[in-house]
């Protein structure tokens, strides 16, 4: 059985109830919290018809019991590293309205353009502190009208959909109300950023162990900066702890803050005006929208996996094969009978993304990681290199209204870099290292 709640902005509750047969995950739970009587649909916004119930729109489907979806064995389209196009450190793939494919070619400080077959159209930007050039291209986002935006540490570039460069704003990377600034996402109207202030020196007590948390908020990209809060986040679970080390002078401070291993961390996902927020140790998702704040919780029942003795032996020994003999990686990664505590259970997923038609894609944590993320604790929310060769991750899929879709397997291996028009963009290395762009046909079995 899946509710829906629907609250008005008046004191009368009104309640949609209708039965679903759902993924083998479990039943699927959706609480939608409305901000008037608004909620969320593929552009953000659904109603309430005339008679108070809910105008549920058009559905890509009924959530089946045990329907799965799968990507074609075959590429649609690959953009190979060659002497023409070199690719390194590939970090996003945008899809235009247009047809044609933008690609953050992080390694070379430059936005690629293709058309839908994988021909090269431009190169933009490149390493530089000239108009449209960028020193540190940390990520790509799209807003109206086909626009292409490229963050840039502190400065974010607008172009358009030819690659024409339209403005530059700065974002100030210190915050004048104490901590770090970093972007995450752009609003629909490319006005306003999503922004991230870290805490600097923030966290538990030394000796403890507890979250590092940082406040998410929508600034303006005019000279005023206003802001417009959304959520406070947990970035990653941490122990402070006092170093007691020869090797003191290899480090800035007596005191280090760890990764705890398996420990709670934020996820999240910008599509237009909505924020979708996760962390890893719970099985929900809430969604908020730049206006209104929250507007929705999408909720789903998981059953958590123990983490055994043997988990924690295992990772000890990567841990060991992956840290030097010497420090200061030694003295900054305790073994883990140091820390005071550890969770009982794996994290529940390790990365969202939202795609072009406003479906929610969670991924589950694997059941087999031997990677940096696993070990060190850090990593992109999708990307997972060095983990068991020929394993799949499970991907569940929500429709806008948060009901569940499907469920698909991808390879463990290589990081998915955004999915639109039915395609899943990942991207490959071969023995060499050499990268490649390689787009999949989602297969949802319908005709």
């Amino acid at each position: 059985m899946t509710r829906l709640t629907v609250f008005e902005s008046t004191t009368r509750q009104t309640q949609v109830e209708w039965s679903k047969r759902m993924a083998p995950v479990g039943t699927l739970i959706v609480l939608i919290v409305c901000a008037f009587t608004t909620c969320i649909d593929r552009s953000g916004a659904r109603g309430t018809s005339e008679d108070g119930t809910l105008d549920t729109g058009r559905f890509d489907g009924p959530a089946i019991e045990g329907r799965t979806w799968t990507l074609d064995p075959n590429p649609s389209v690959v953009i190979a590293d060659s002497e023409d196009v070199p690719l390194l450190n590939v970090s996003r793939v945008l899809f235009s309205d247009s047809g044609s494919i933008v690609v953050a070619n992080a390694g070379f400080q430059e936005v690629l353009l293709f058309d839908s077959t994988g021909s090269l159209m431009q190169v933009v930007g490149g390493l530089g502190e000239g108009p449209g050039e960028f020193r540190r291209m940390t990520d790509l986002y799209g807003c109206s009208g086909d626009s292409i935006v490229v963050n840039d540490f502190d400065r974010v570039h607008v172009f358009d959909s030819h690659g024409n460069l339209g403005r530059t704003f700065r974002i100030p990377v210190g915050d004048p109300q104490g901590g770090l600034l970093r972007v995450l996402g752009v609003s629909e109207d490319c006005g306003s950023v999503l922004v991230r202030r870290d805490q600097v020196g923030g966290g538990p007590r030394v000796g403890a162990a507890g979250p590092l948390s940082s406040e998410l908020f929508w600034m303006s990209v005019g000279g005023n900066h206003e802001r417009d809060s959304v959520a406070t986040v947990v970035v990653r679970e941490i122990y402070h702890r006092r170093v007691e080390s020869e090797h003191l002078d290899l480090v800035t401070e007596p005191t280090i803050q760890s990764v705890v291993p398996w420990g709670r961390r934020s996820v999240w996902a910008v599509a237009g005006d909505l924020v979708y927020l996760g962390d890893t140790g719970m099985s929900q998702i809430s969604v908020y929208r730049r206006t209104q704040g929250l507007v929705g919780v999408i909720e789903w029942n998981a059953e958590p996996r123990l983490i055994t003795e043997s988990d924690r032996n295992s990772l000890m020994s990567r841990r060991e094969r992956w840290v030097p003999t010497v420090a200061p990686l030694r003295v900054m990664l305790p073994e883990l009978h140091r820390f005071p505590s550890l969770p009982r259970t794996f994290p529940f997923l390790i990365g969202i993304l939202v795609d072009d038609e406003g479906r929610l894609w969670v991924r589950s944590y694997p059941e087999h990681v031997v990677g940096v993320p696993d070990i060190f604790g850090f990593g992109g929310p999708l990307w997972s290199p060095g983990e068991v060769a020929g394993s799949e991750d499970e991907w569940s899929v929500f429709d806008p209204s948060g009901i569940m879709l499907a469920t698909i397997k991808m390879p463990s291996a290589r990081p998915v870099l955004g999915i639109a028009r039915g395609n899943v963009a990942t991207l490959a290395r071969d023995s060499l290292d050499a990268e490649s762009i390689q787009l999949f046909r989602i297969s949802t079995g319908e005709r």
